[in-house]
């Protein structure tokens, strides 16, 4: 393994990033993307209920279905009783050791238990793998595309896409970069 000891090896990216980010400067990125600064402001307050802090500790957001709910809940159930078990028998273990055969018949039975689990995730991951693919194949075909959107961000003022203005306004319309 290759030990870096200069700067000027590394990548132009990283190089890059980390001049960025040790400056402490900002990037509205708000800003550049237009969103409206009314639509913050305006936004209705929410009360959150413990219901809501403890789906959003575990990761769970509104875009989750009831099913991505219930997997998500079980997957974290799993975890936590699986370290609350592992905790349990480390302490048992410290106060009181356990025999050699019954760590090996904990482990073969932990071994089964995700055999398992492990053969129908394997098959749901596969089909659901395969439709999200067709779905994508489908949509890609169908897109609509707009040719004249080369990636750049234009001026703060032109917020009409350039698919929509006529060719002599697109013309005009200088390149300019936004500041931080």
């Amino acid at each position: 393994m290759a030990v870096i000891h200069r700067y000027d090896q590394l990548p132009d990216g990283v190089c890059h990033s980390l001049t960025v980010n040790l400056q402490g400067k900002v990037f509205d990125l708000d800003r550049m993307l237009h969103r409206d600064q009314r639509n913050k402001i305006d936004a209705p307050v929410v009360k959150e209920s413990l219901r809501t802090r403890w789906q959003q500790f575990v990761g769970i957001s509104d875009q989750f279905s009831k099913t991505d709910k219930v997997l998500a809940l079980a997957l974290v159930g799993w975890t936590s009783s699986i370290f609350s078990f592992f905790m349990v028998v480390t302490v048992a273990n410290l106060i009181h050791p356990f025999p050699n055969e019954w760590w090996a018949r904990l482990w073969k039975s932990f071994i089964w238990i995700y055999f398992t689990k492990s053969v129908p995730t394997t098959i749901w991951f596969t089909i659901g793998g395969i439709s999200d693919i067709r779905a994508l194949f489908k949509t890609l075909a169908t897109a609509v595309r707009d040719n004249t959107d080369d990636g750049r961000v234009l001026q703060e003022a032109q917020l009409v896409p350039s698919s929509c203005a006529t060719p002599e306004v697109r013309s005009e319309q200088p390149d300019v970069e936004l500041s931080h």
